[in-house]
């Protein structure tokens, strides 16, 4: 699974998020922040990440929780 996902506050996007989940529960994020001075000035921002992270995280969990190792 792999998700892109934009941060906007007041209309204007100041970070984007990619995660990547692997059937084995591997996690892989990306996240860069595209307007500073917006995103560090509200804790809505912060916020939605924290919420992204989370979610991110127990898909993991559960990739992992169901994943079974081949046998050669």
């Amino acid at each position: 699974m792999q998700e892109s996902t934009d941060i906007v506050i007041e209309e204007a996007t100041v970070a984007s998020l990619t995660l990547s989940v692997y059937e084995t529960g591997d996690l892989s994020v990306q996240f860069n922040i595209v307007d500073p001075q917006r995103f560090h000035a509200t804790e809505d921002s912060k916020t939605d990440l924290n919420e992204l992270i989370s979610q991110a995280i127990e898909t993991s969990k559960e990739k992992f929780a169901s994943y079974t190792i081949p046998q050669n």
